[in-house]
């Protein structure tokens, strides 16, 4: 066993075993050997989970550059090998797939969209019909949008990168929400905002990525569009729901991500919309973790924290 769910589907694998399976190109560099001479760096992904790799022959690190390849699905050929205690491949070569040669849903992880478009109609049925429609304008800003907020992926490799893992992050915010709201009846007079909050802080995503893949105008990102959604409707979601709860939602759109490459948060609202999002986003990275979706990282303030060794 490797601890690399990736490799370990392929069977009893070992290091220096040949190994042949399908994944998606998710990041490919271009680097340089202490020799000055061309090596690649790049991860690997499947339904199964992400495996890192390194191309070292300097004829086949030039065969792709990063546009051809990146994002693109590949046969891999590699052997299984180790660099700092992790597990990876040492590829020997990176073919191609056209698409239709591959079964898409080998290739990608995906939740279950139909059961979550359910239980995320749940939370909405539950709202006033005044905030039902501050929800129905919004997600009405984004051609489809509905329909493509429940495939879409949450992330290109964190949290929910994955089909249908930005309703599956949403579902999950509103299931936390829930908890703590029923957890202390102070802020019950707050479930219709911050419910409405959570439904909408991501959906600039649908925009902002096309099946995990960044867009060219990504600098566009997530909360600036949802900010332009809020204003488009500005009108009717102040005559539905006041201006107070206008200003407010436009601040937790904006300030959710806790002024993680963001403006700072100025209002309670945000901050609460902050918690629960990172609360989600923090468990499913370790779950992630543990599972073998993603490699180990131990970074910034995680330096030193350890799982199985």
């Amino acid at each position: 066993m490797t601890n690399n769910a990736l490799l370990d589907n392929l069977g009893d694998v070992k290091l220096n075993d040949t190994v042949v399976f399908v994944a998606k190109v998710k990041e490919y560099q271009i680097l340089k050997t202490k020799a000055n001479k061309d090596y690649v760096a790049c991860t690997l992904a499947n339904v199964h989970g992400t495996v890192t790799g390194k191309v070292w022959d300097a004829i086949e690190a030039n065969r792709y550059t990063p546009v051809d390849i990146q994002h693109k699905v590949v046969k891999c050929t590699g052997l299984v090998s180790e660099y700092n205690g992790t597990y990876e491949v040492k590829i020997m070569s990176l073919e191609l797939l056209a698409d239709g040669t591959y079964n898409i849903n080998d290739v990608e992880r995906s939740a279950d969209g139909n059961a979550l478009a359910q239980e995320f109609m749940t939370y909405f049925n539950a709202l006033p019909a005044d905030w039902q429609l501050v929800v129905n304008h919004l997600f009405a800003c984004i051609e489809k949008g509905w329909d493509r907020f429940c495939v879409a992926y949450a992330a290109s490799g964190y949290h929910d990168a994955q089909r249908c893992g930005l309703i599956n992050h949403t579902v999950k915010m509103l299931r936390i929400l829930d908890v703590v709201l029923k957890n202390d009846n102070r802020l019950e007079e707050l479930r219709n905002l911050l419910t409405v909050g959570v439904m909408i802080h991501d959906l600039g995503k649908i925009e902002e990525m096309e099946n995990g893949v960044y867009n060219k105008d990504a600098y566009i990102n997530h909360r600036m569009r949802g900010i332009t959604y809020l204003t488009r409707k500005e009108s009717v979601i102040k005559e539905a729901v006041g201006t107070d709860n206008f200003n407010r939602l436009m601040s937790i759109v904006h300030e959710h991500h806790g002024g993680l490459g963001a403006e700072p948060m100025h209002t309670i609202y945000a901050l609460l919309v902050f918690m629960v999002d990172n609360c989600d986003a923090q468990f499913t990275n370790v779950a992630d973790v543990m599972s073998g979706v993603t490699q180990p990282v131990t970074r910034g303030e995680n330096i030193g924290i350890r799982y199985d060794d």
